[in-house]
């Protein structure tokens, strides 16, 4: 069964010039909190969710806080089953969606409705800066070679790098094979982490290596 995974165009990095008042149709989120306040749903029991790598999430009134309340987070489009929908939504889970608003209540109040779900190899949650890293292809005759596509989420910046360390990310090293082959030959792998200068790496001068923390691959189809 396919990957729901981004594709090698530039839905890695949605549209963004950095301003807040340009709204993304889709994002890539993070739930930060569940609600655990008293009241009658949808008003409350919903999630708390946060976009990657801004300060800022823009809410369904328009209105920009830390974090914005929606009261499901909808994984339809994903085709997995009622098990694996909790343990995304309770788990360590990179979702890219969109913020709907529903049409059932009488103030804004709206549903995360997600058409891609990126899971951690461990639990853990999001606490810096989070990349998309796909292999382009390149093919160099001297090291090291510019052989990784990097887009910070969530922006428009792109680069290419050398070199992805996954031995300081949280998971065994079965889970860091299985990543580093989705990194190699699928739609590559979301990874939180920091870039970093290994000096003469060989006869092309230096490298820009990313240090993995943690390590997020697509979400597979329930069989």
């Amino acid at each position: 069964m396919a990957l729901l995974g981004i594709s090698s165009d530039a839905k890695a990095a949605p549209t963004s010039s950095g301003g807040e008042d340009e709204v993304r149709d889709e994002t890539f989120y993070v739930v930060t909190a569940v609600d655990v306040r008293r009241c009658a749903q949808p008003y409350c029991g919903g999630y708390f969710v946060s976009e990657v790598n801004q300060k800022r999430t823009r809410c369904v009134d328009g209105t920009y806080a830390a974090s914005c309340y929606v009261a499901a987070i909808d994984l339809f489009s994903l085709g997995v089953s009622n098990p694996q929908e909790a343990s995304l939504r309770q788990g360590n889970t990179v979702f890219y969606g969109s913020i709907v608003p529903r049409d059932d209540v009488n103030r804004p109040i709206g549903d995360l409705v997600v058409e891609e779900a990126w899971a951690g190899l461990t639990a853990g949650k999001v606490t810096s800066t989070l990349f998309h890293v796909e292999n382009n292809g390149l093919q160099c005759i001297a090291a090291p070679c510019p052989s990784y596509d990097m887009a910070l989420l969530n922006s428009e910046q792109t680069s290419a790098i050398h070199e992805v360390d996954l031995s300081g990310a949280a998971g065994t090293d079965a889970q860091k094979g299985l990543a580093m082959r989705q990194l190699l030959t699928g739609a590559g792998v979301l990874v939180e982490g920091r870039t970093t200068i290994k000096p003469d790496a060989g006869p092309a001068g230096d490298a820009t290596v990313l240090a993995a923390r943690q390590v997020y691959i697509p979400v597979v189809r329930d069989e």
